[in-house]
């Protein structure tokens, strides 16, 4: 059986990006030079600025692929991801410090994504990527989103979560047919009729055995979709 390689769009990422272009809003400009240095060695485009009231018109026009903030107090990166979110809505990843993760006013959620300083080069490359990564899948016009299950049409890739879900043709096929018709209950005799086609002589136990794998590899204690129906068959669960 043909095998679904859902890695491919991780290793794109990584393979352009050199592409990859991100504007760094750090306040002490001293420290920016040696930031934007190590980025260029992991092989990105960097910008940089240290004037905050600037940087709105900056990023507008660069139109970056991600925003880094180091050195910035906490209503600072208030009003920056503010700006960025309902503005720009670029992925935004911000350096702080202990001190400031255990601040009160420290809104998590104003940012995608944070990393405790010391800075590891490697660490923030790695977070870049995933984040990158998933904001592709996020925004892709070929993904189908149902919770944290994620499918992209065009790569054929199988997400779950931020995990890629290796899956064979007939799984994948299987898959995308539940899905298609989440919500409804679908007989043995269809799946096998629409996934494996009508000229096959299979009997329902191949339907059963299939659905056991795919769960298997898509499903865990957090997450569900695939419903049985008793004496009928199976249902995707809808979870918009």
């Amino acid at each position: 059986m043909a095998t679904i390689n859902t890695s491919k769009q991780g290793d794109k990422i990584v393979s352009d990006r050199k592409k990859i272009h991100i504007f760094v809003i750090n306040s002490k400009p001293e420290t920016l030079p040696q930031l934007c240095e190590q980025l260029s060695r992991e092989g990105y485009i960097c910008t940089s600025s240290s004037d905050l009231t600037k940087s709105w018109d900056e990023i507008n026009q660069l139109a970056p692929d991600l925003v880094l903030l180091r050195d910035i107090t906490i209503p600072a990166i208030q009003n920056i991801n503010r700006a960025i979110i309902e503005e720009n809505k670029k992925p935004t990843i911000a350096l702080i410090s202990n001190q400031e993760l255990n601040n009160s006013q420290f809104n998590l959620n104003l940012i995608d994504d944070f990393i405790i300083e010391p800075l590891n080069i490697k660490e923030l490359s790695l977070r870049i990527t995933r984040l990158l990564h998933k904001t592709i899948k996020a925004h892709s016009k070929d993904t189908i989103r149902c919770g944290d299950l994620i499918i992209d049409t065009a790569k054929y890739e199988v997400y779950v979560g931020d995990i890629p879900v290796n899956l064979t043709f007939t799984e994948y096929e299987l898959l995308n047919f539940l899905v298609a018709n989440k919500g409804c209950a679908l007989t043995r005799e269809t799946l096998l009729n629409k996934v494996w086609g009508y000229d096959y002589f299979g009997g329902d136990r191949t339907v059963d055995v299939h659905i056991k794998r795919l769960r298997s590899k898509i499903e865990d204690t957090n997450h569900t979709f695939i419903e049985t129906i008793r004496h009928i068959g199976y249902k995707f669960i809808d979870q918009t």
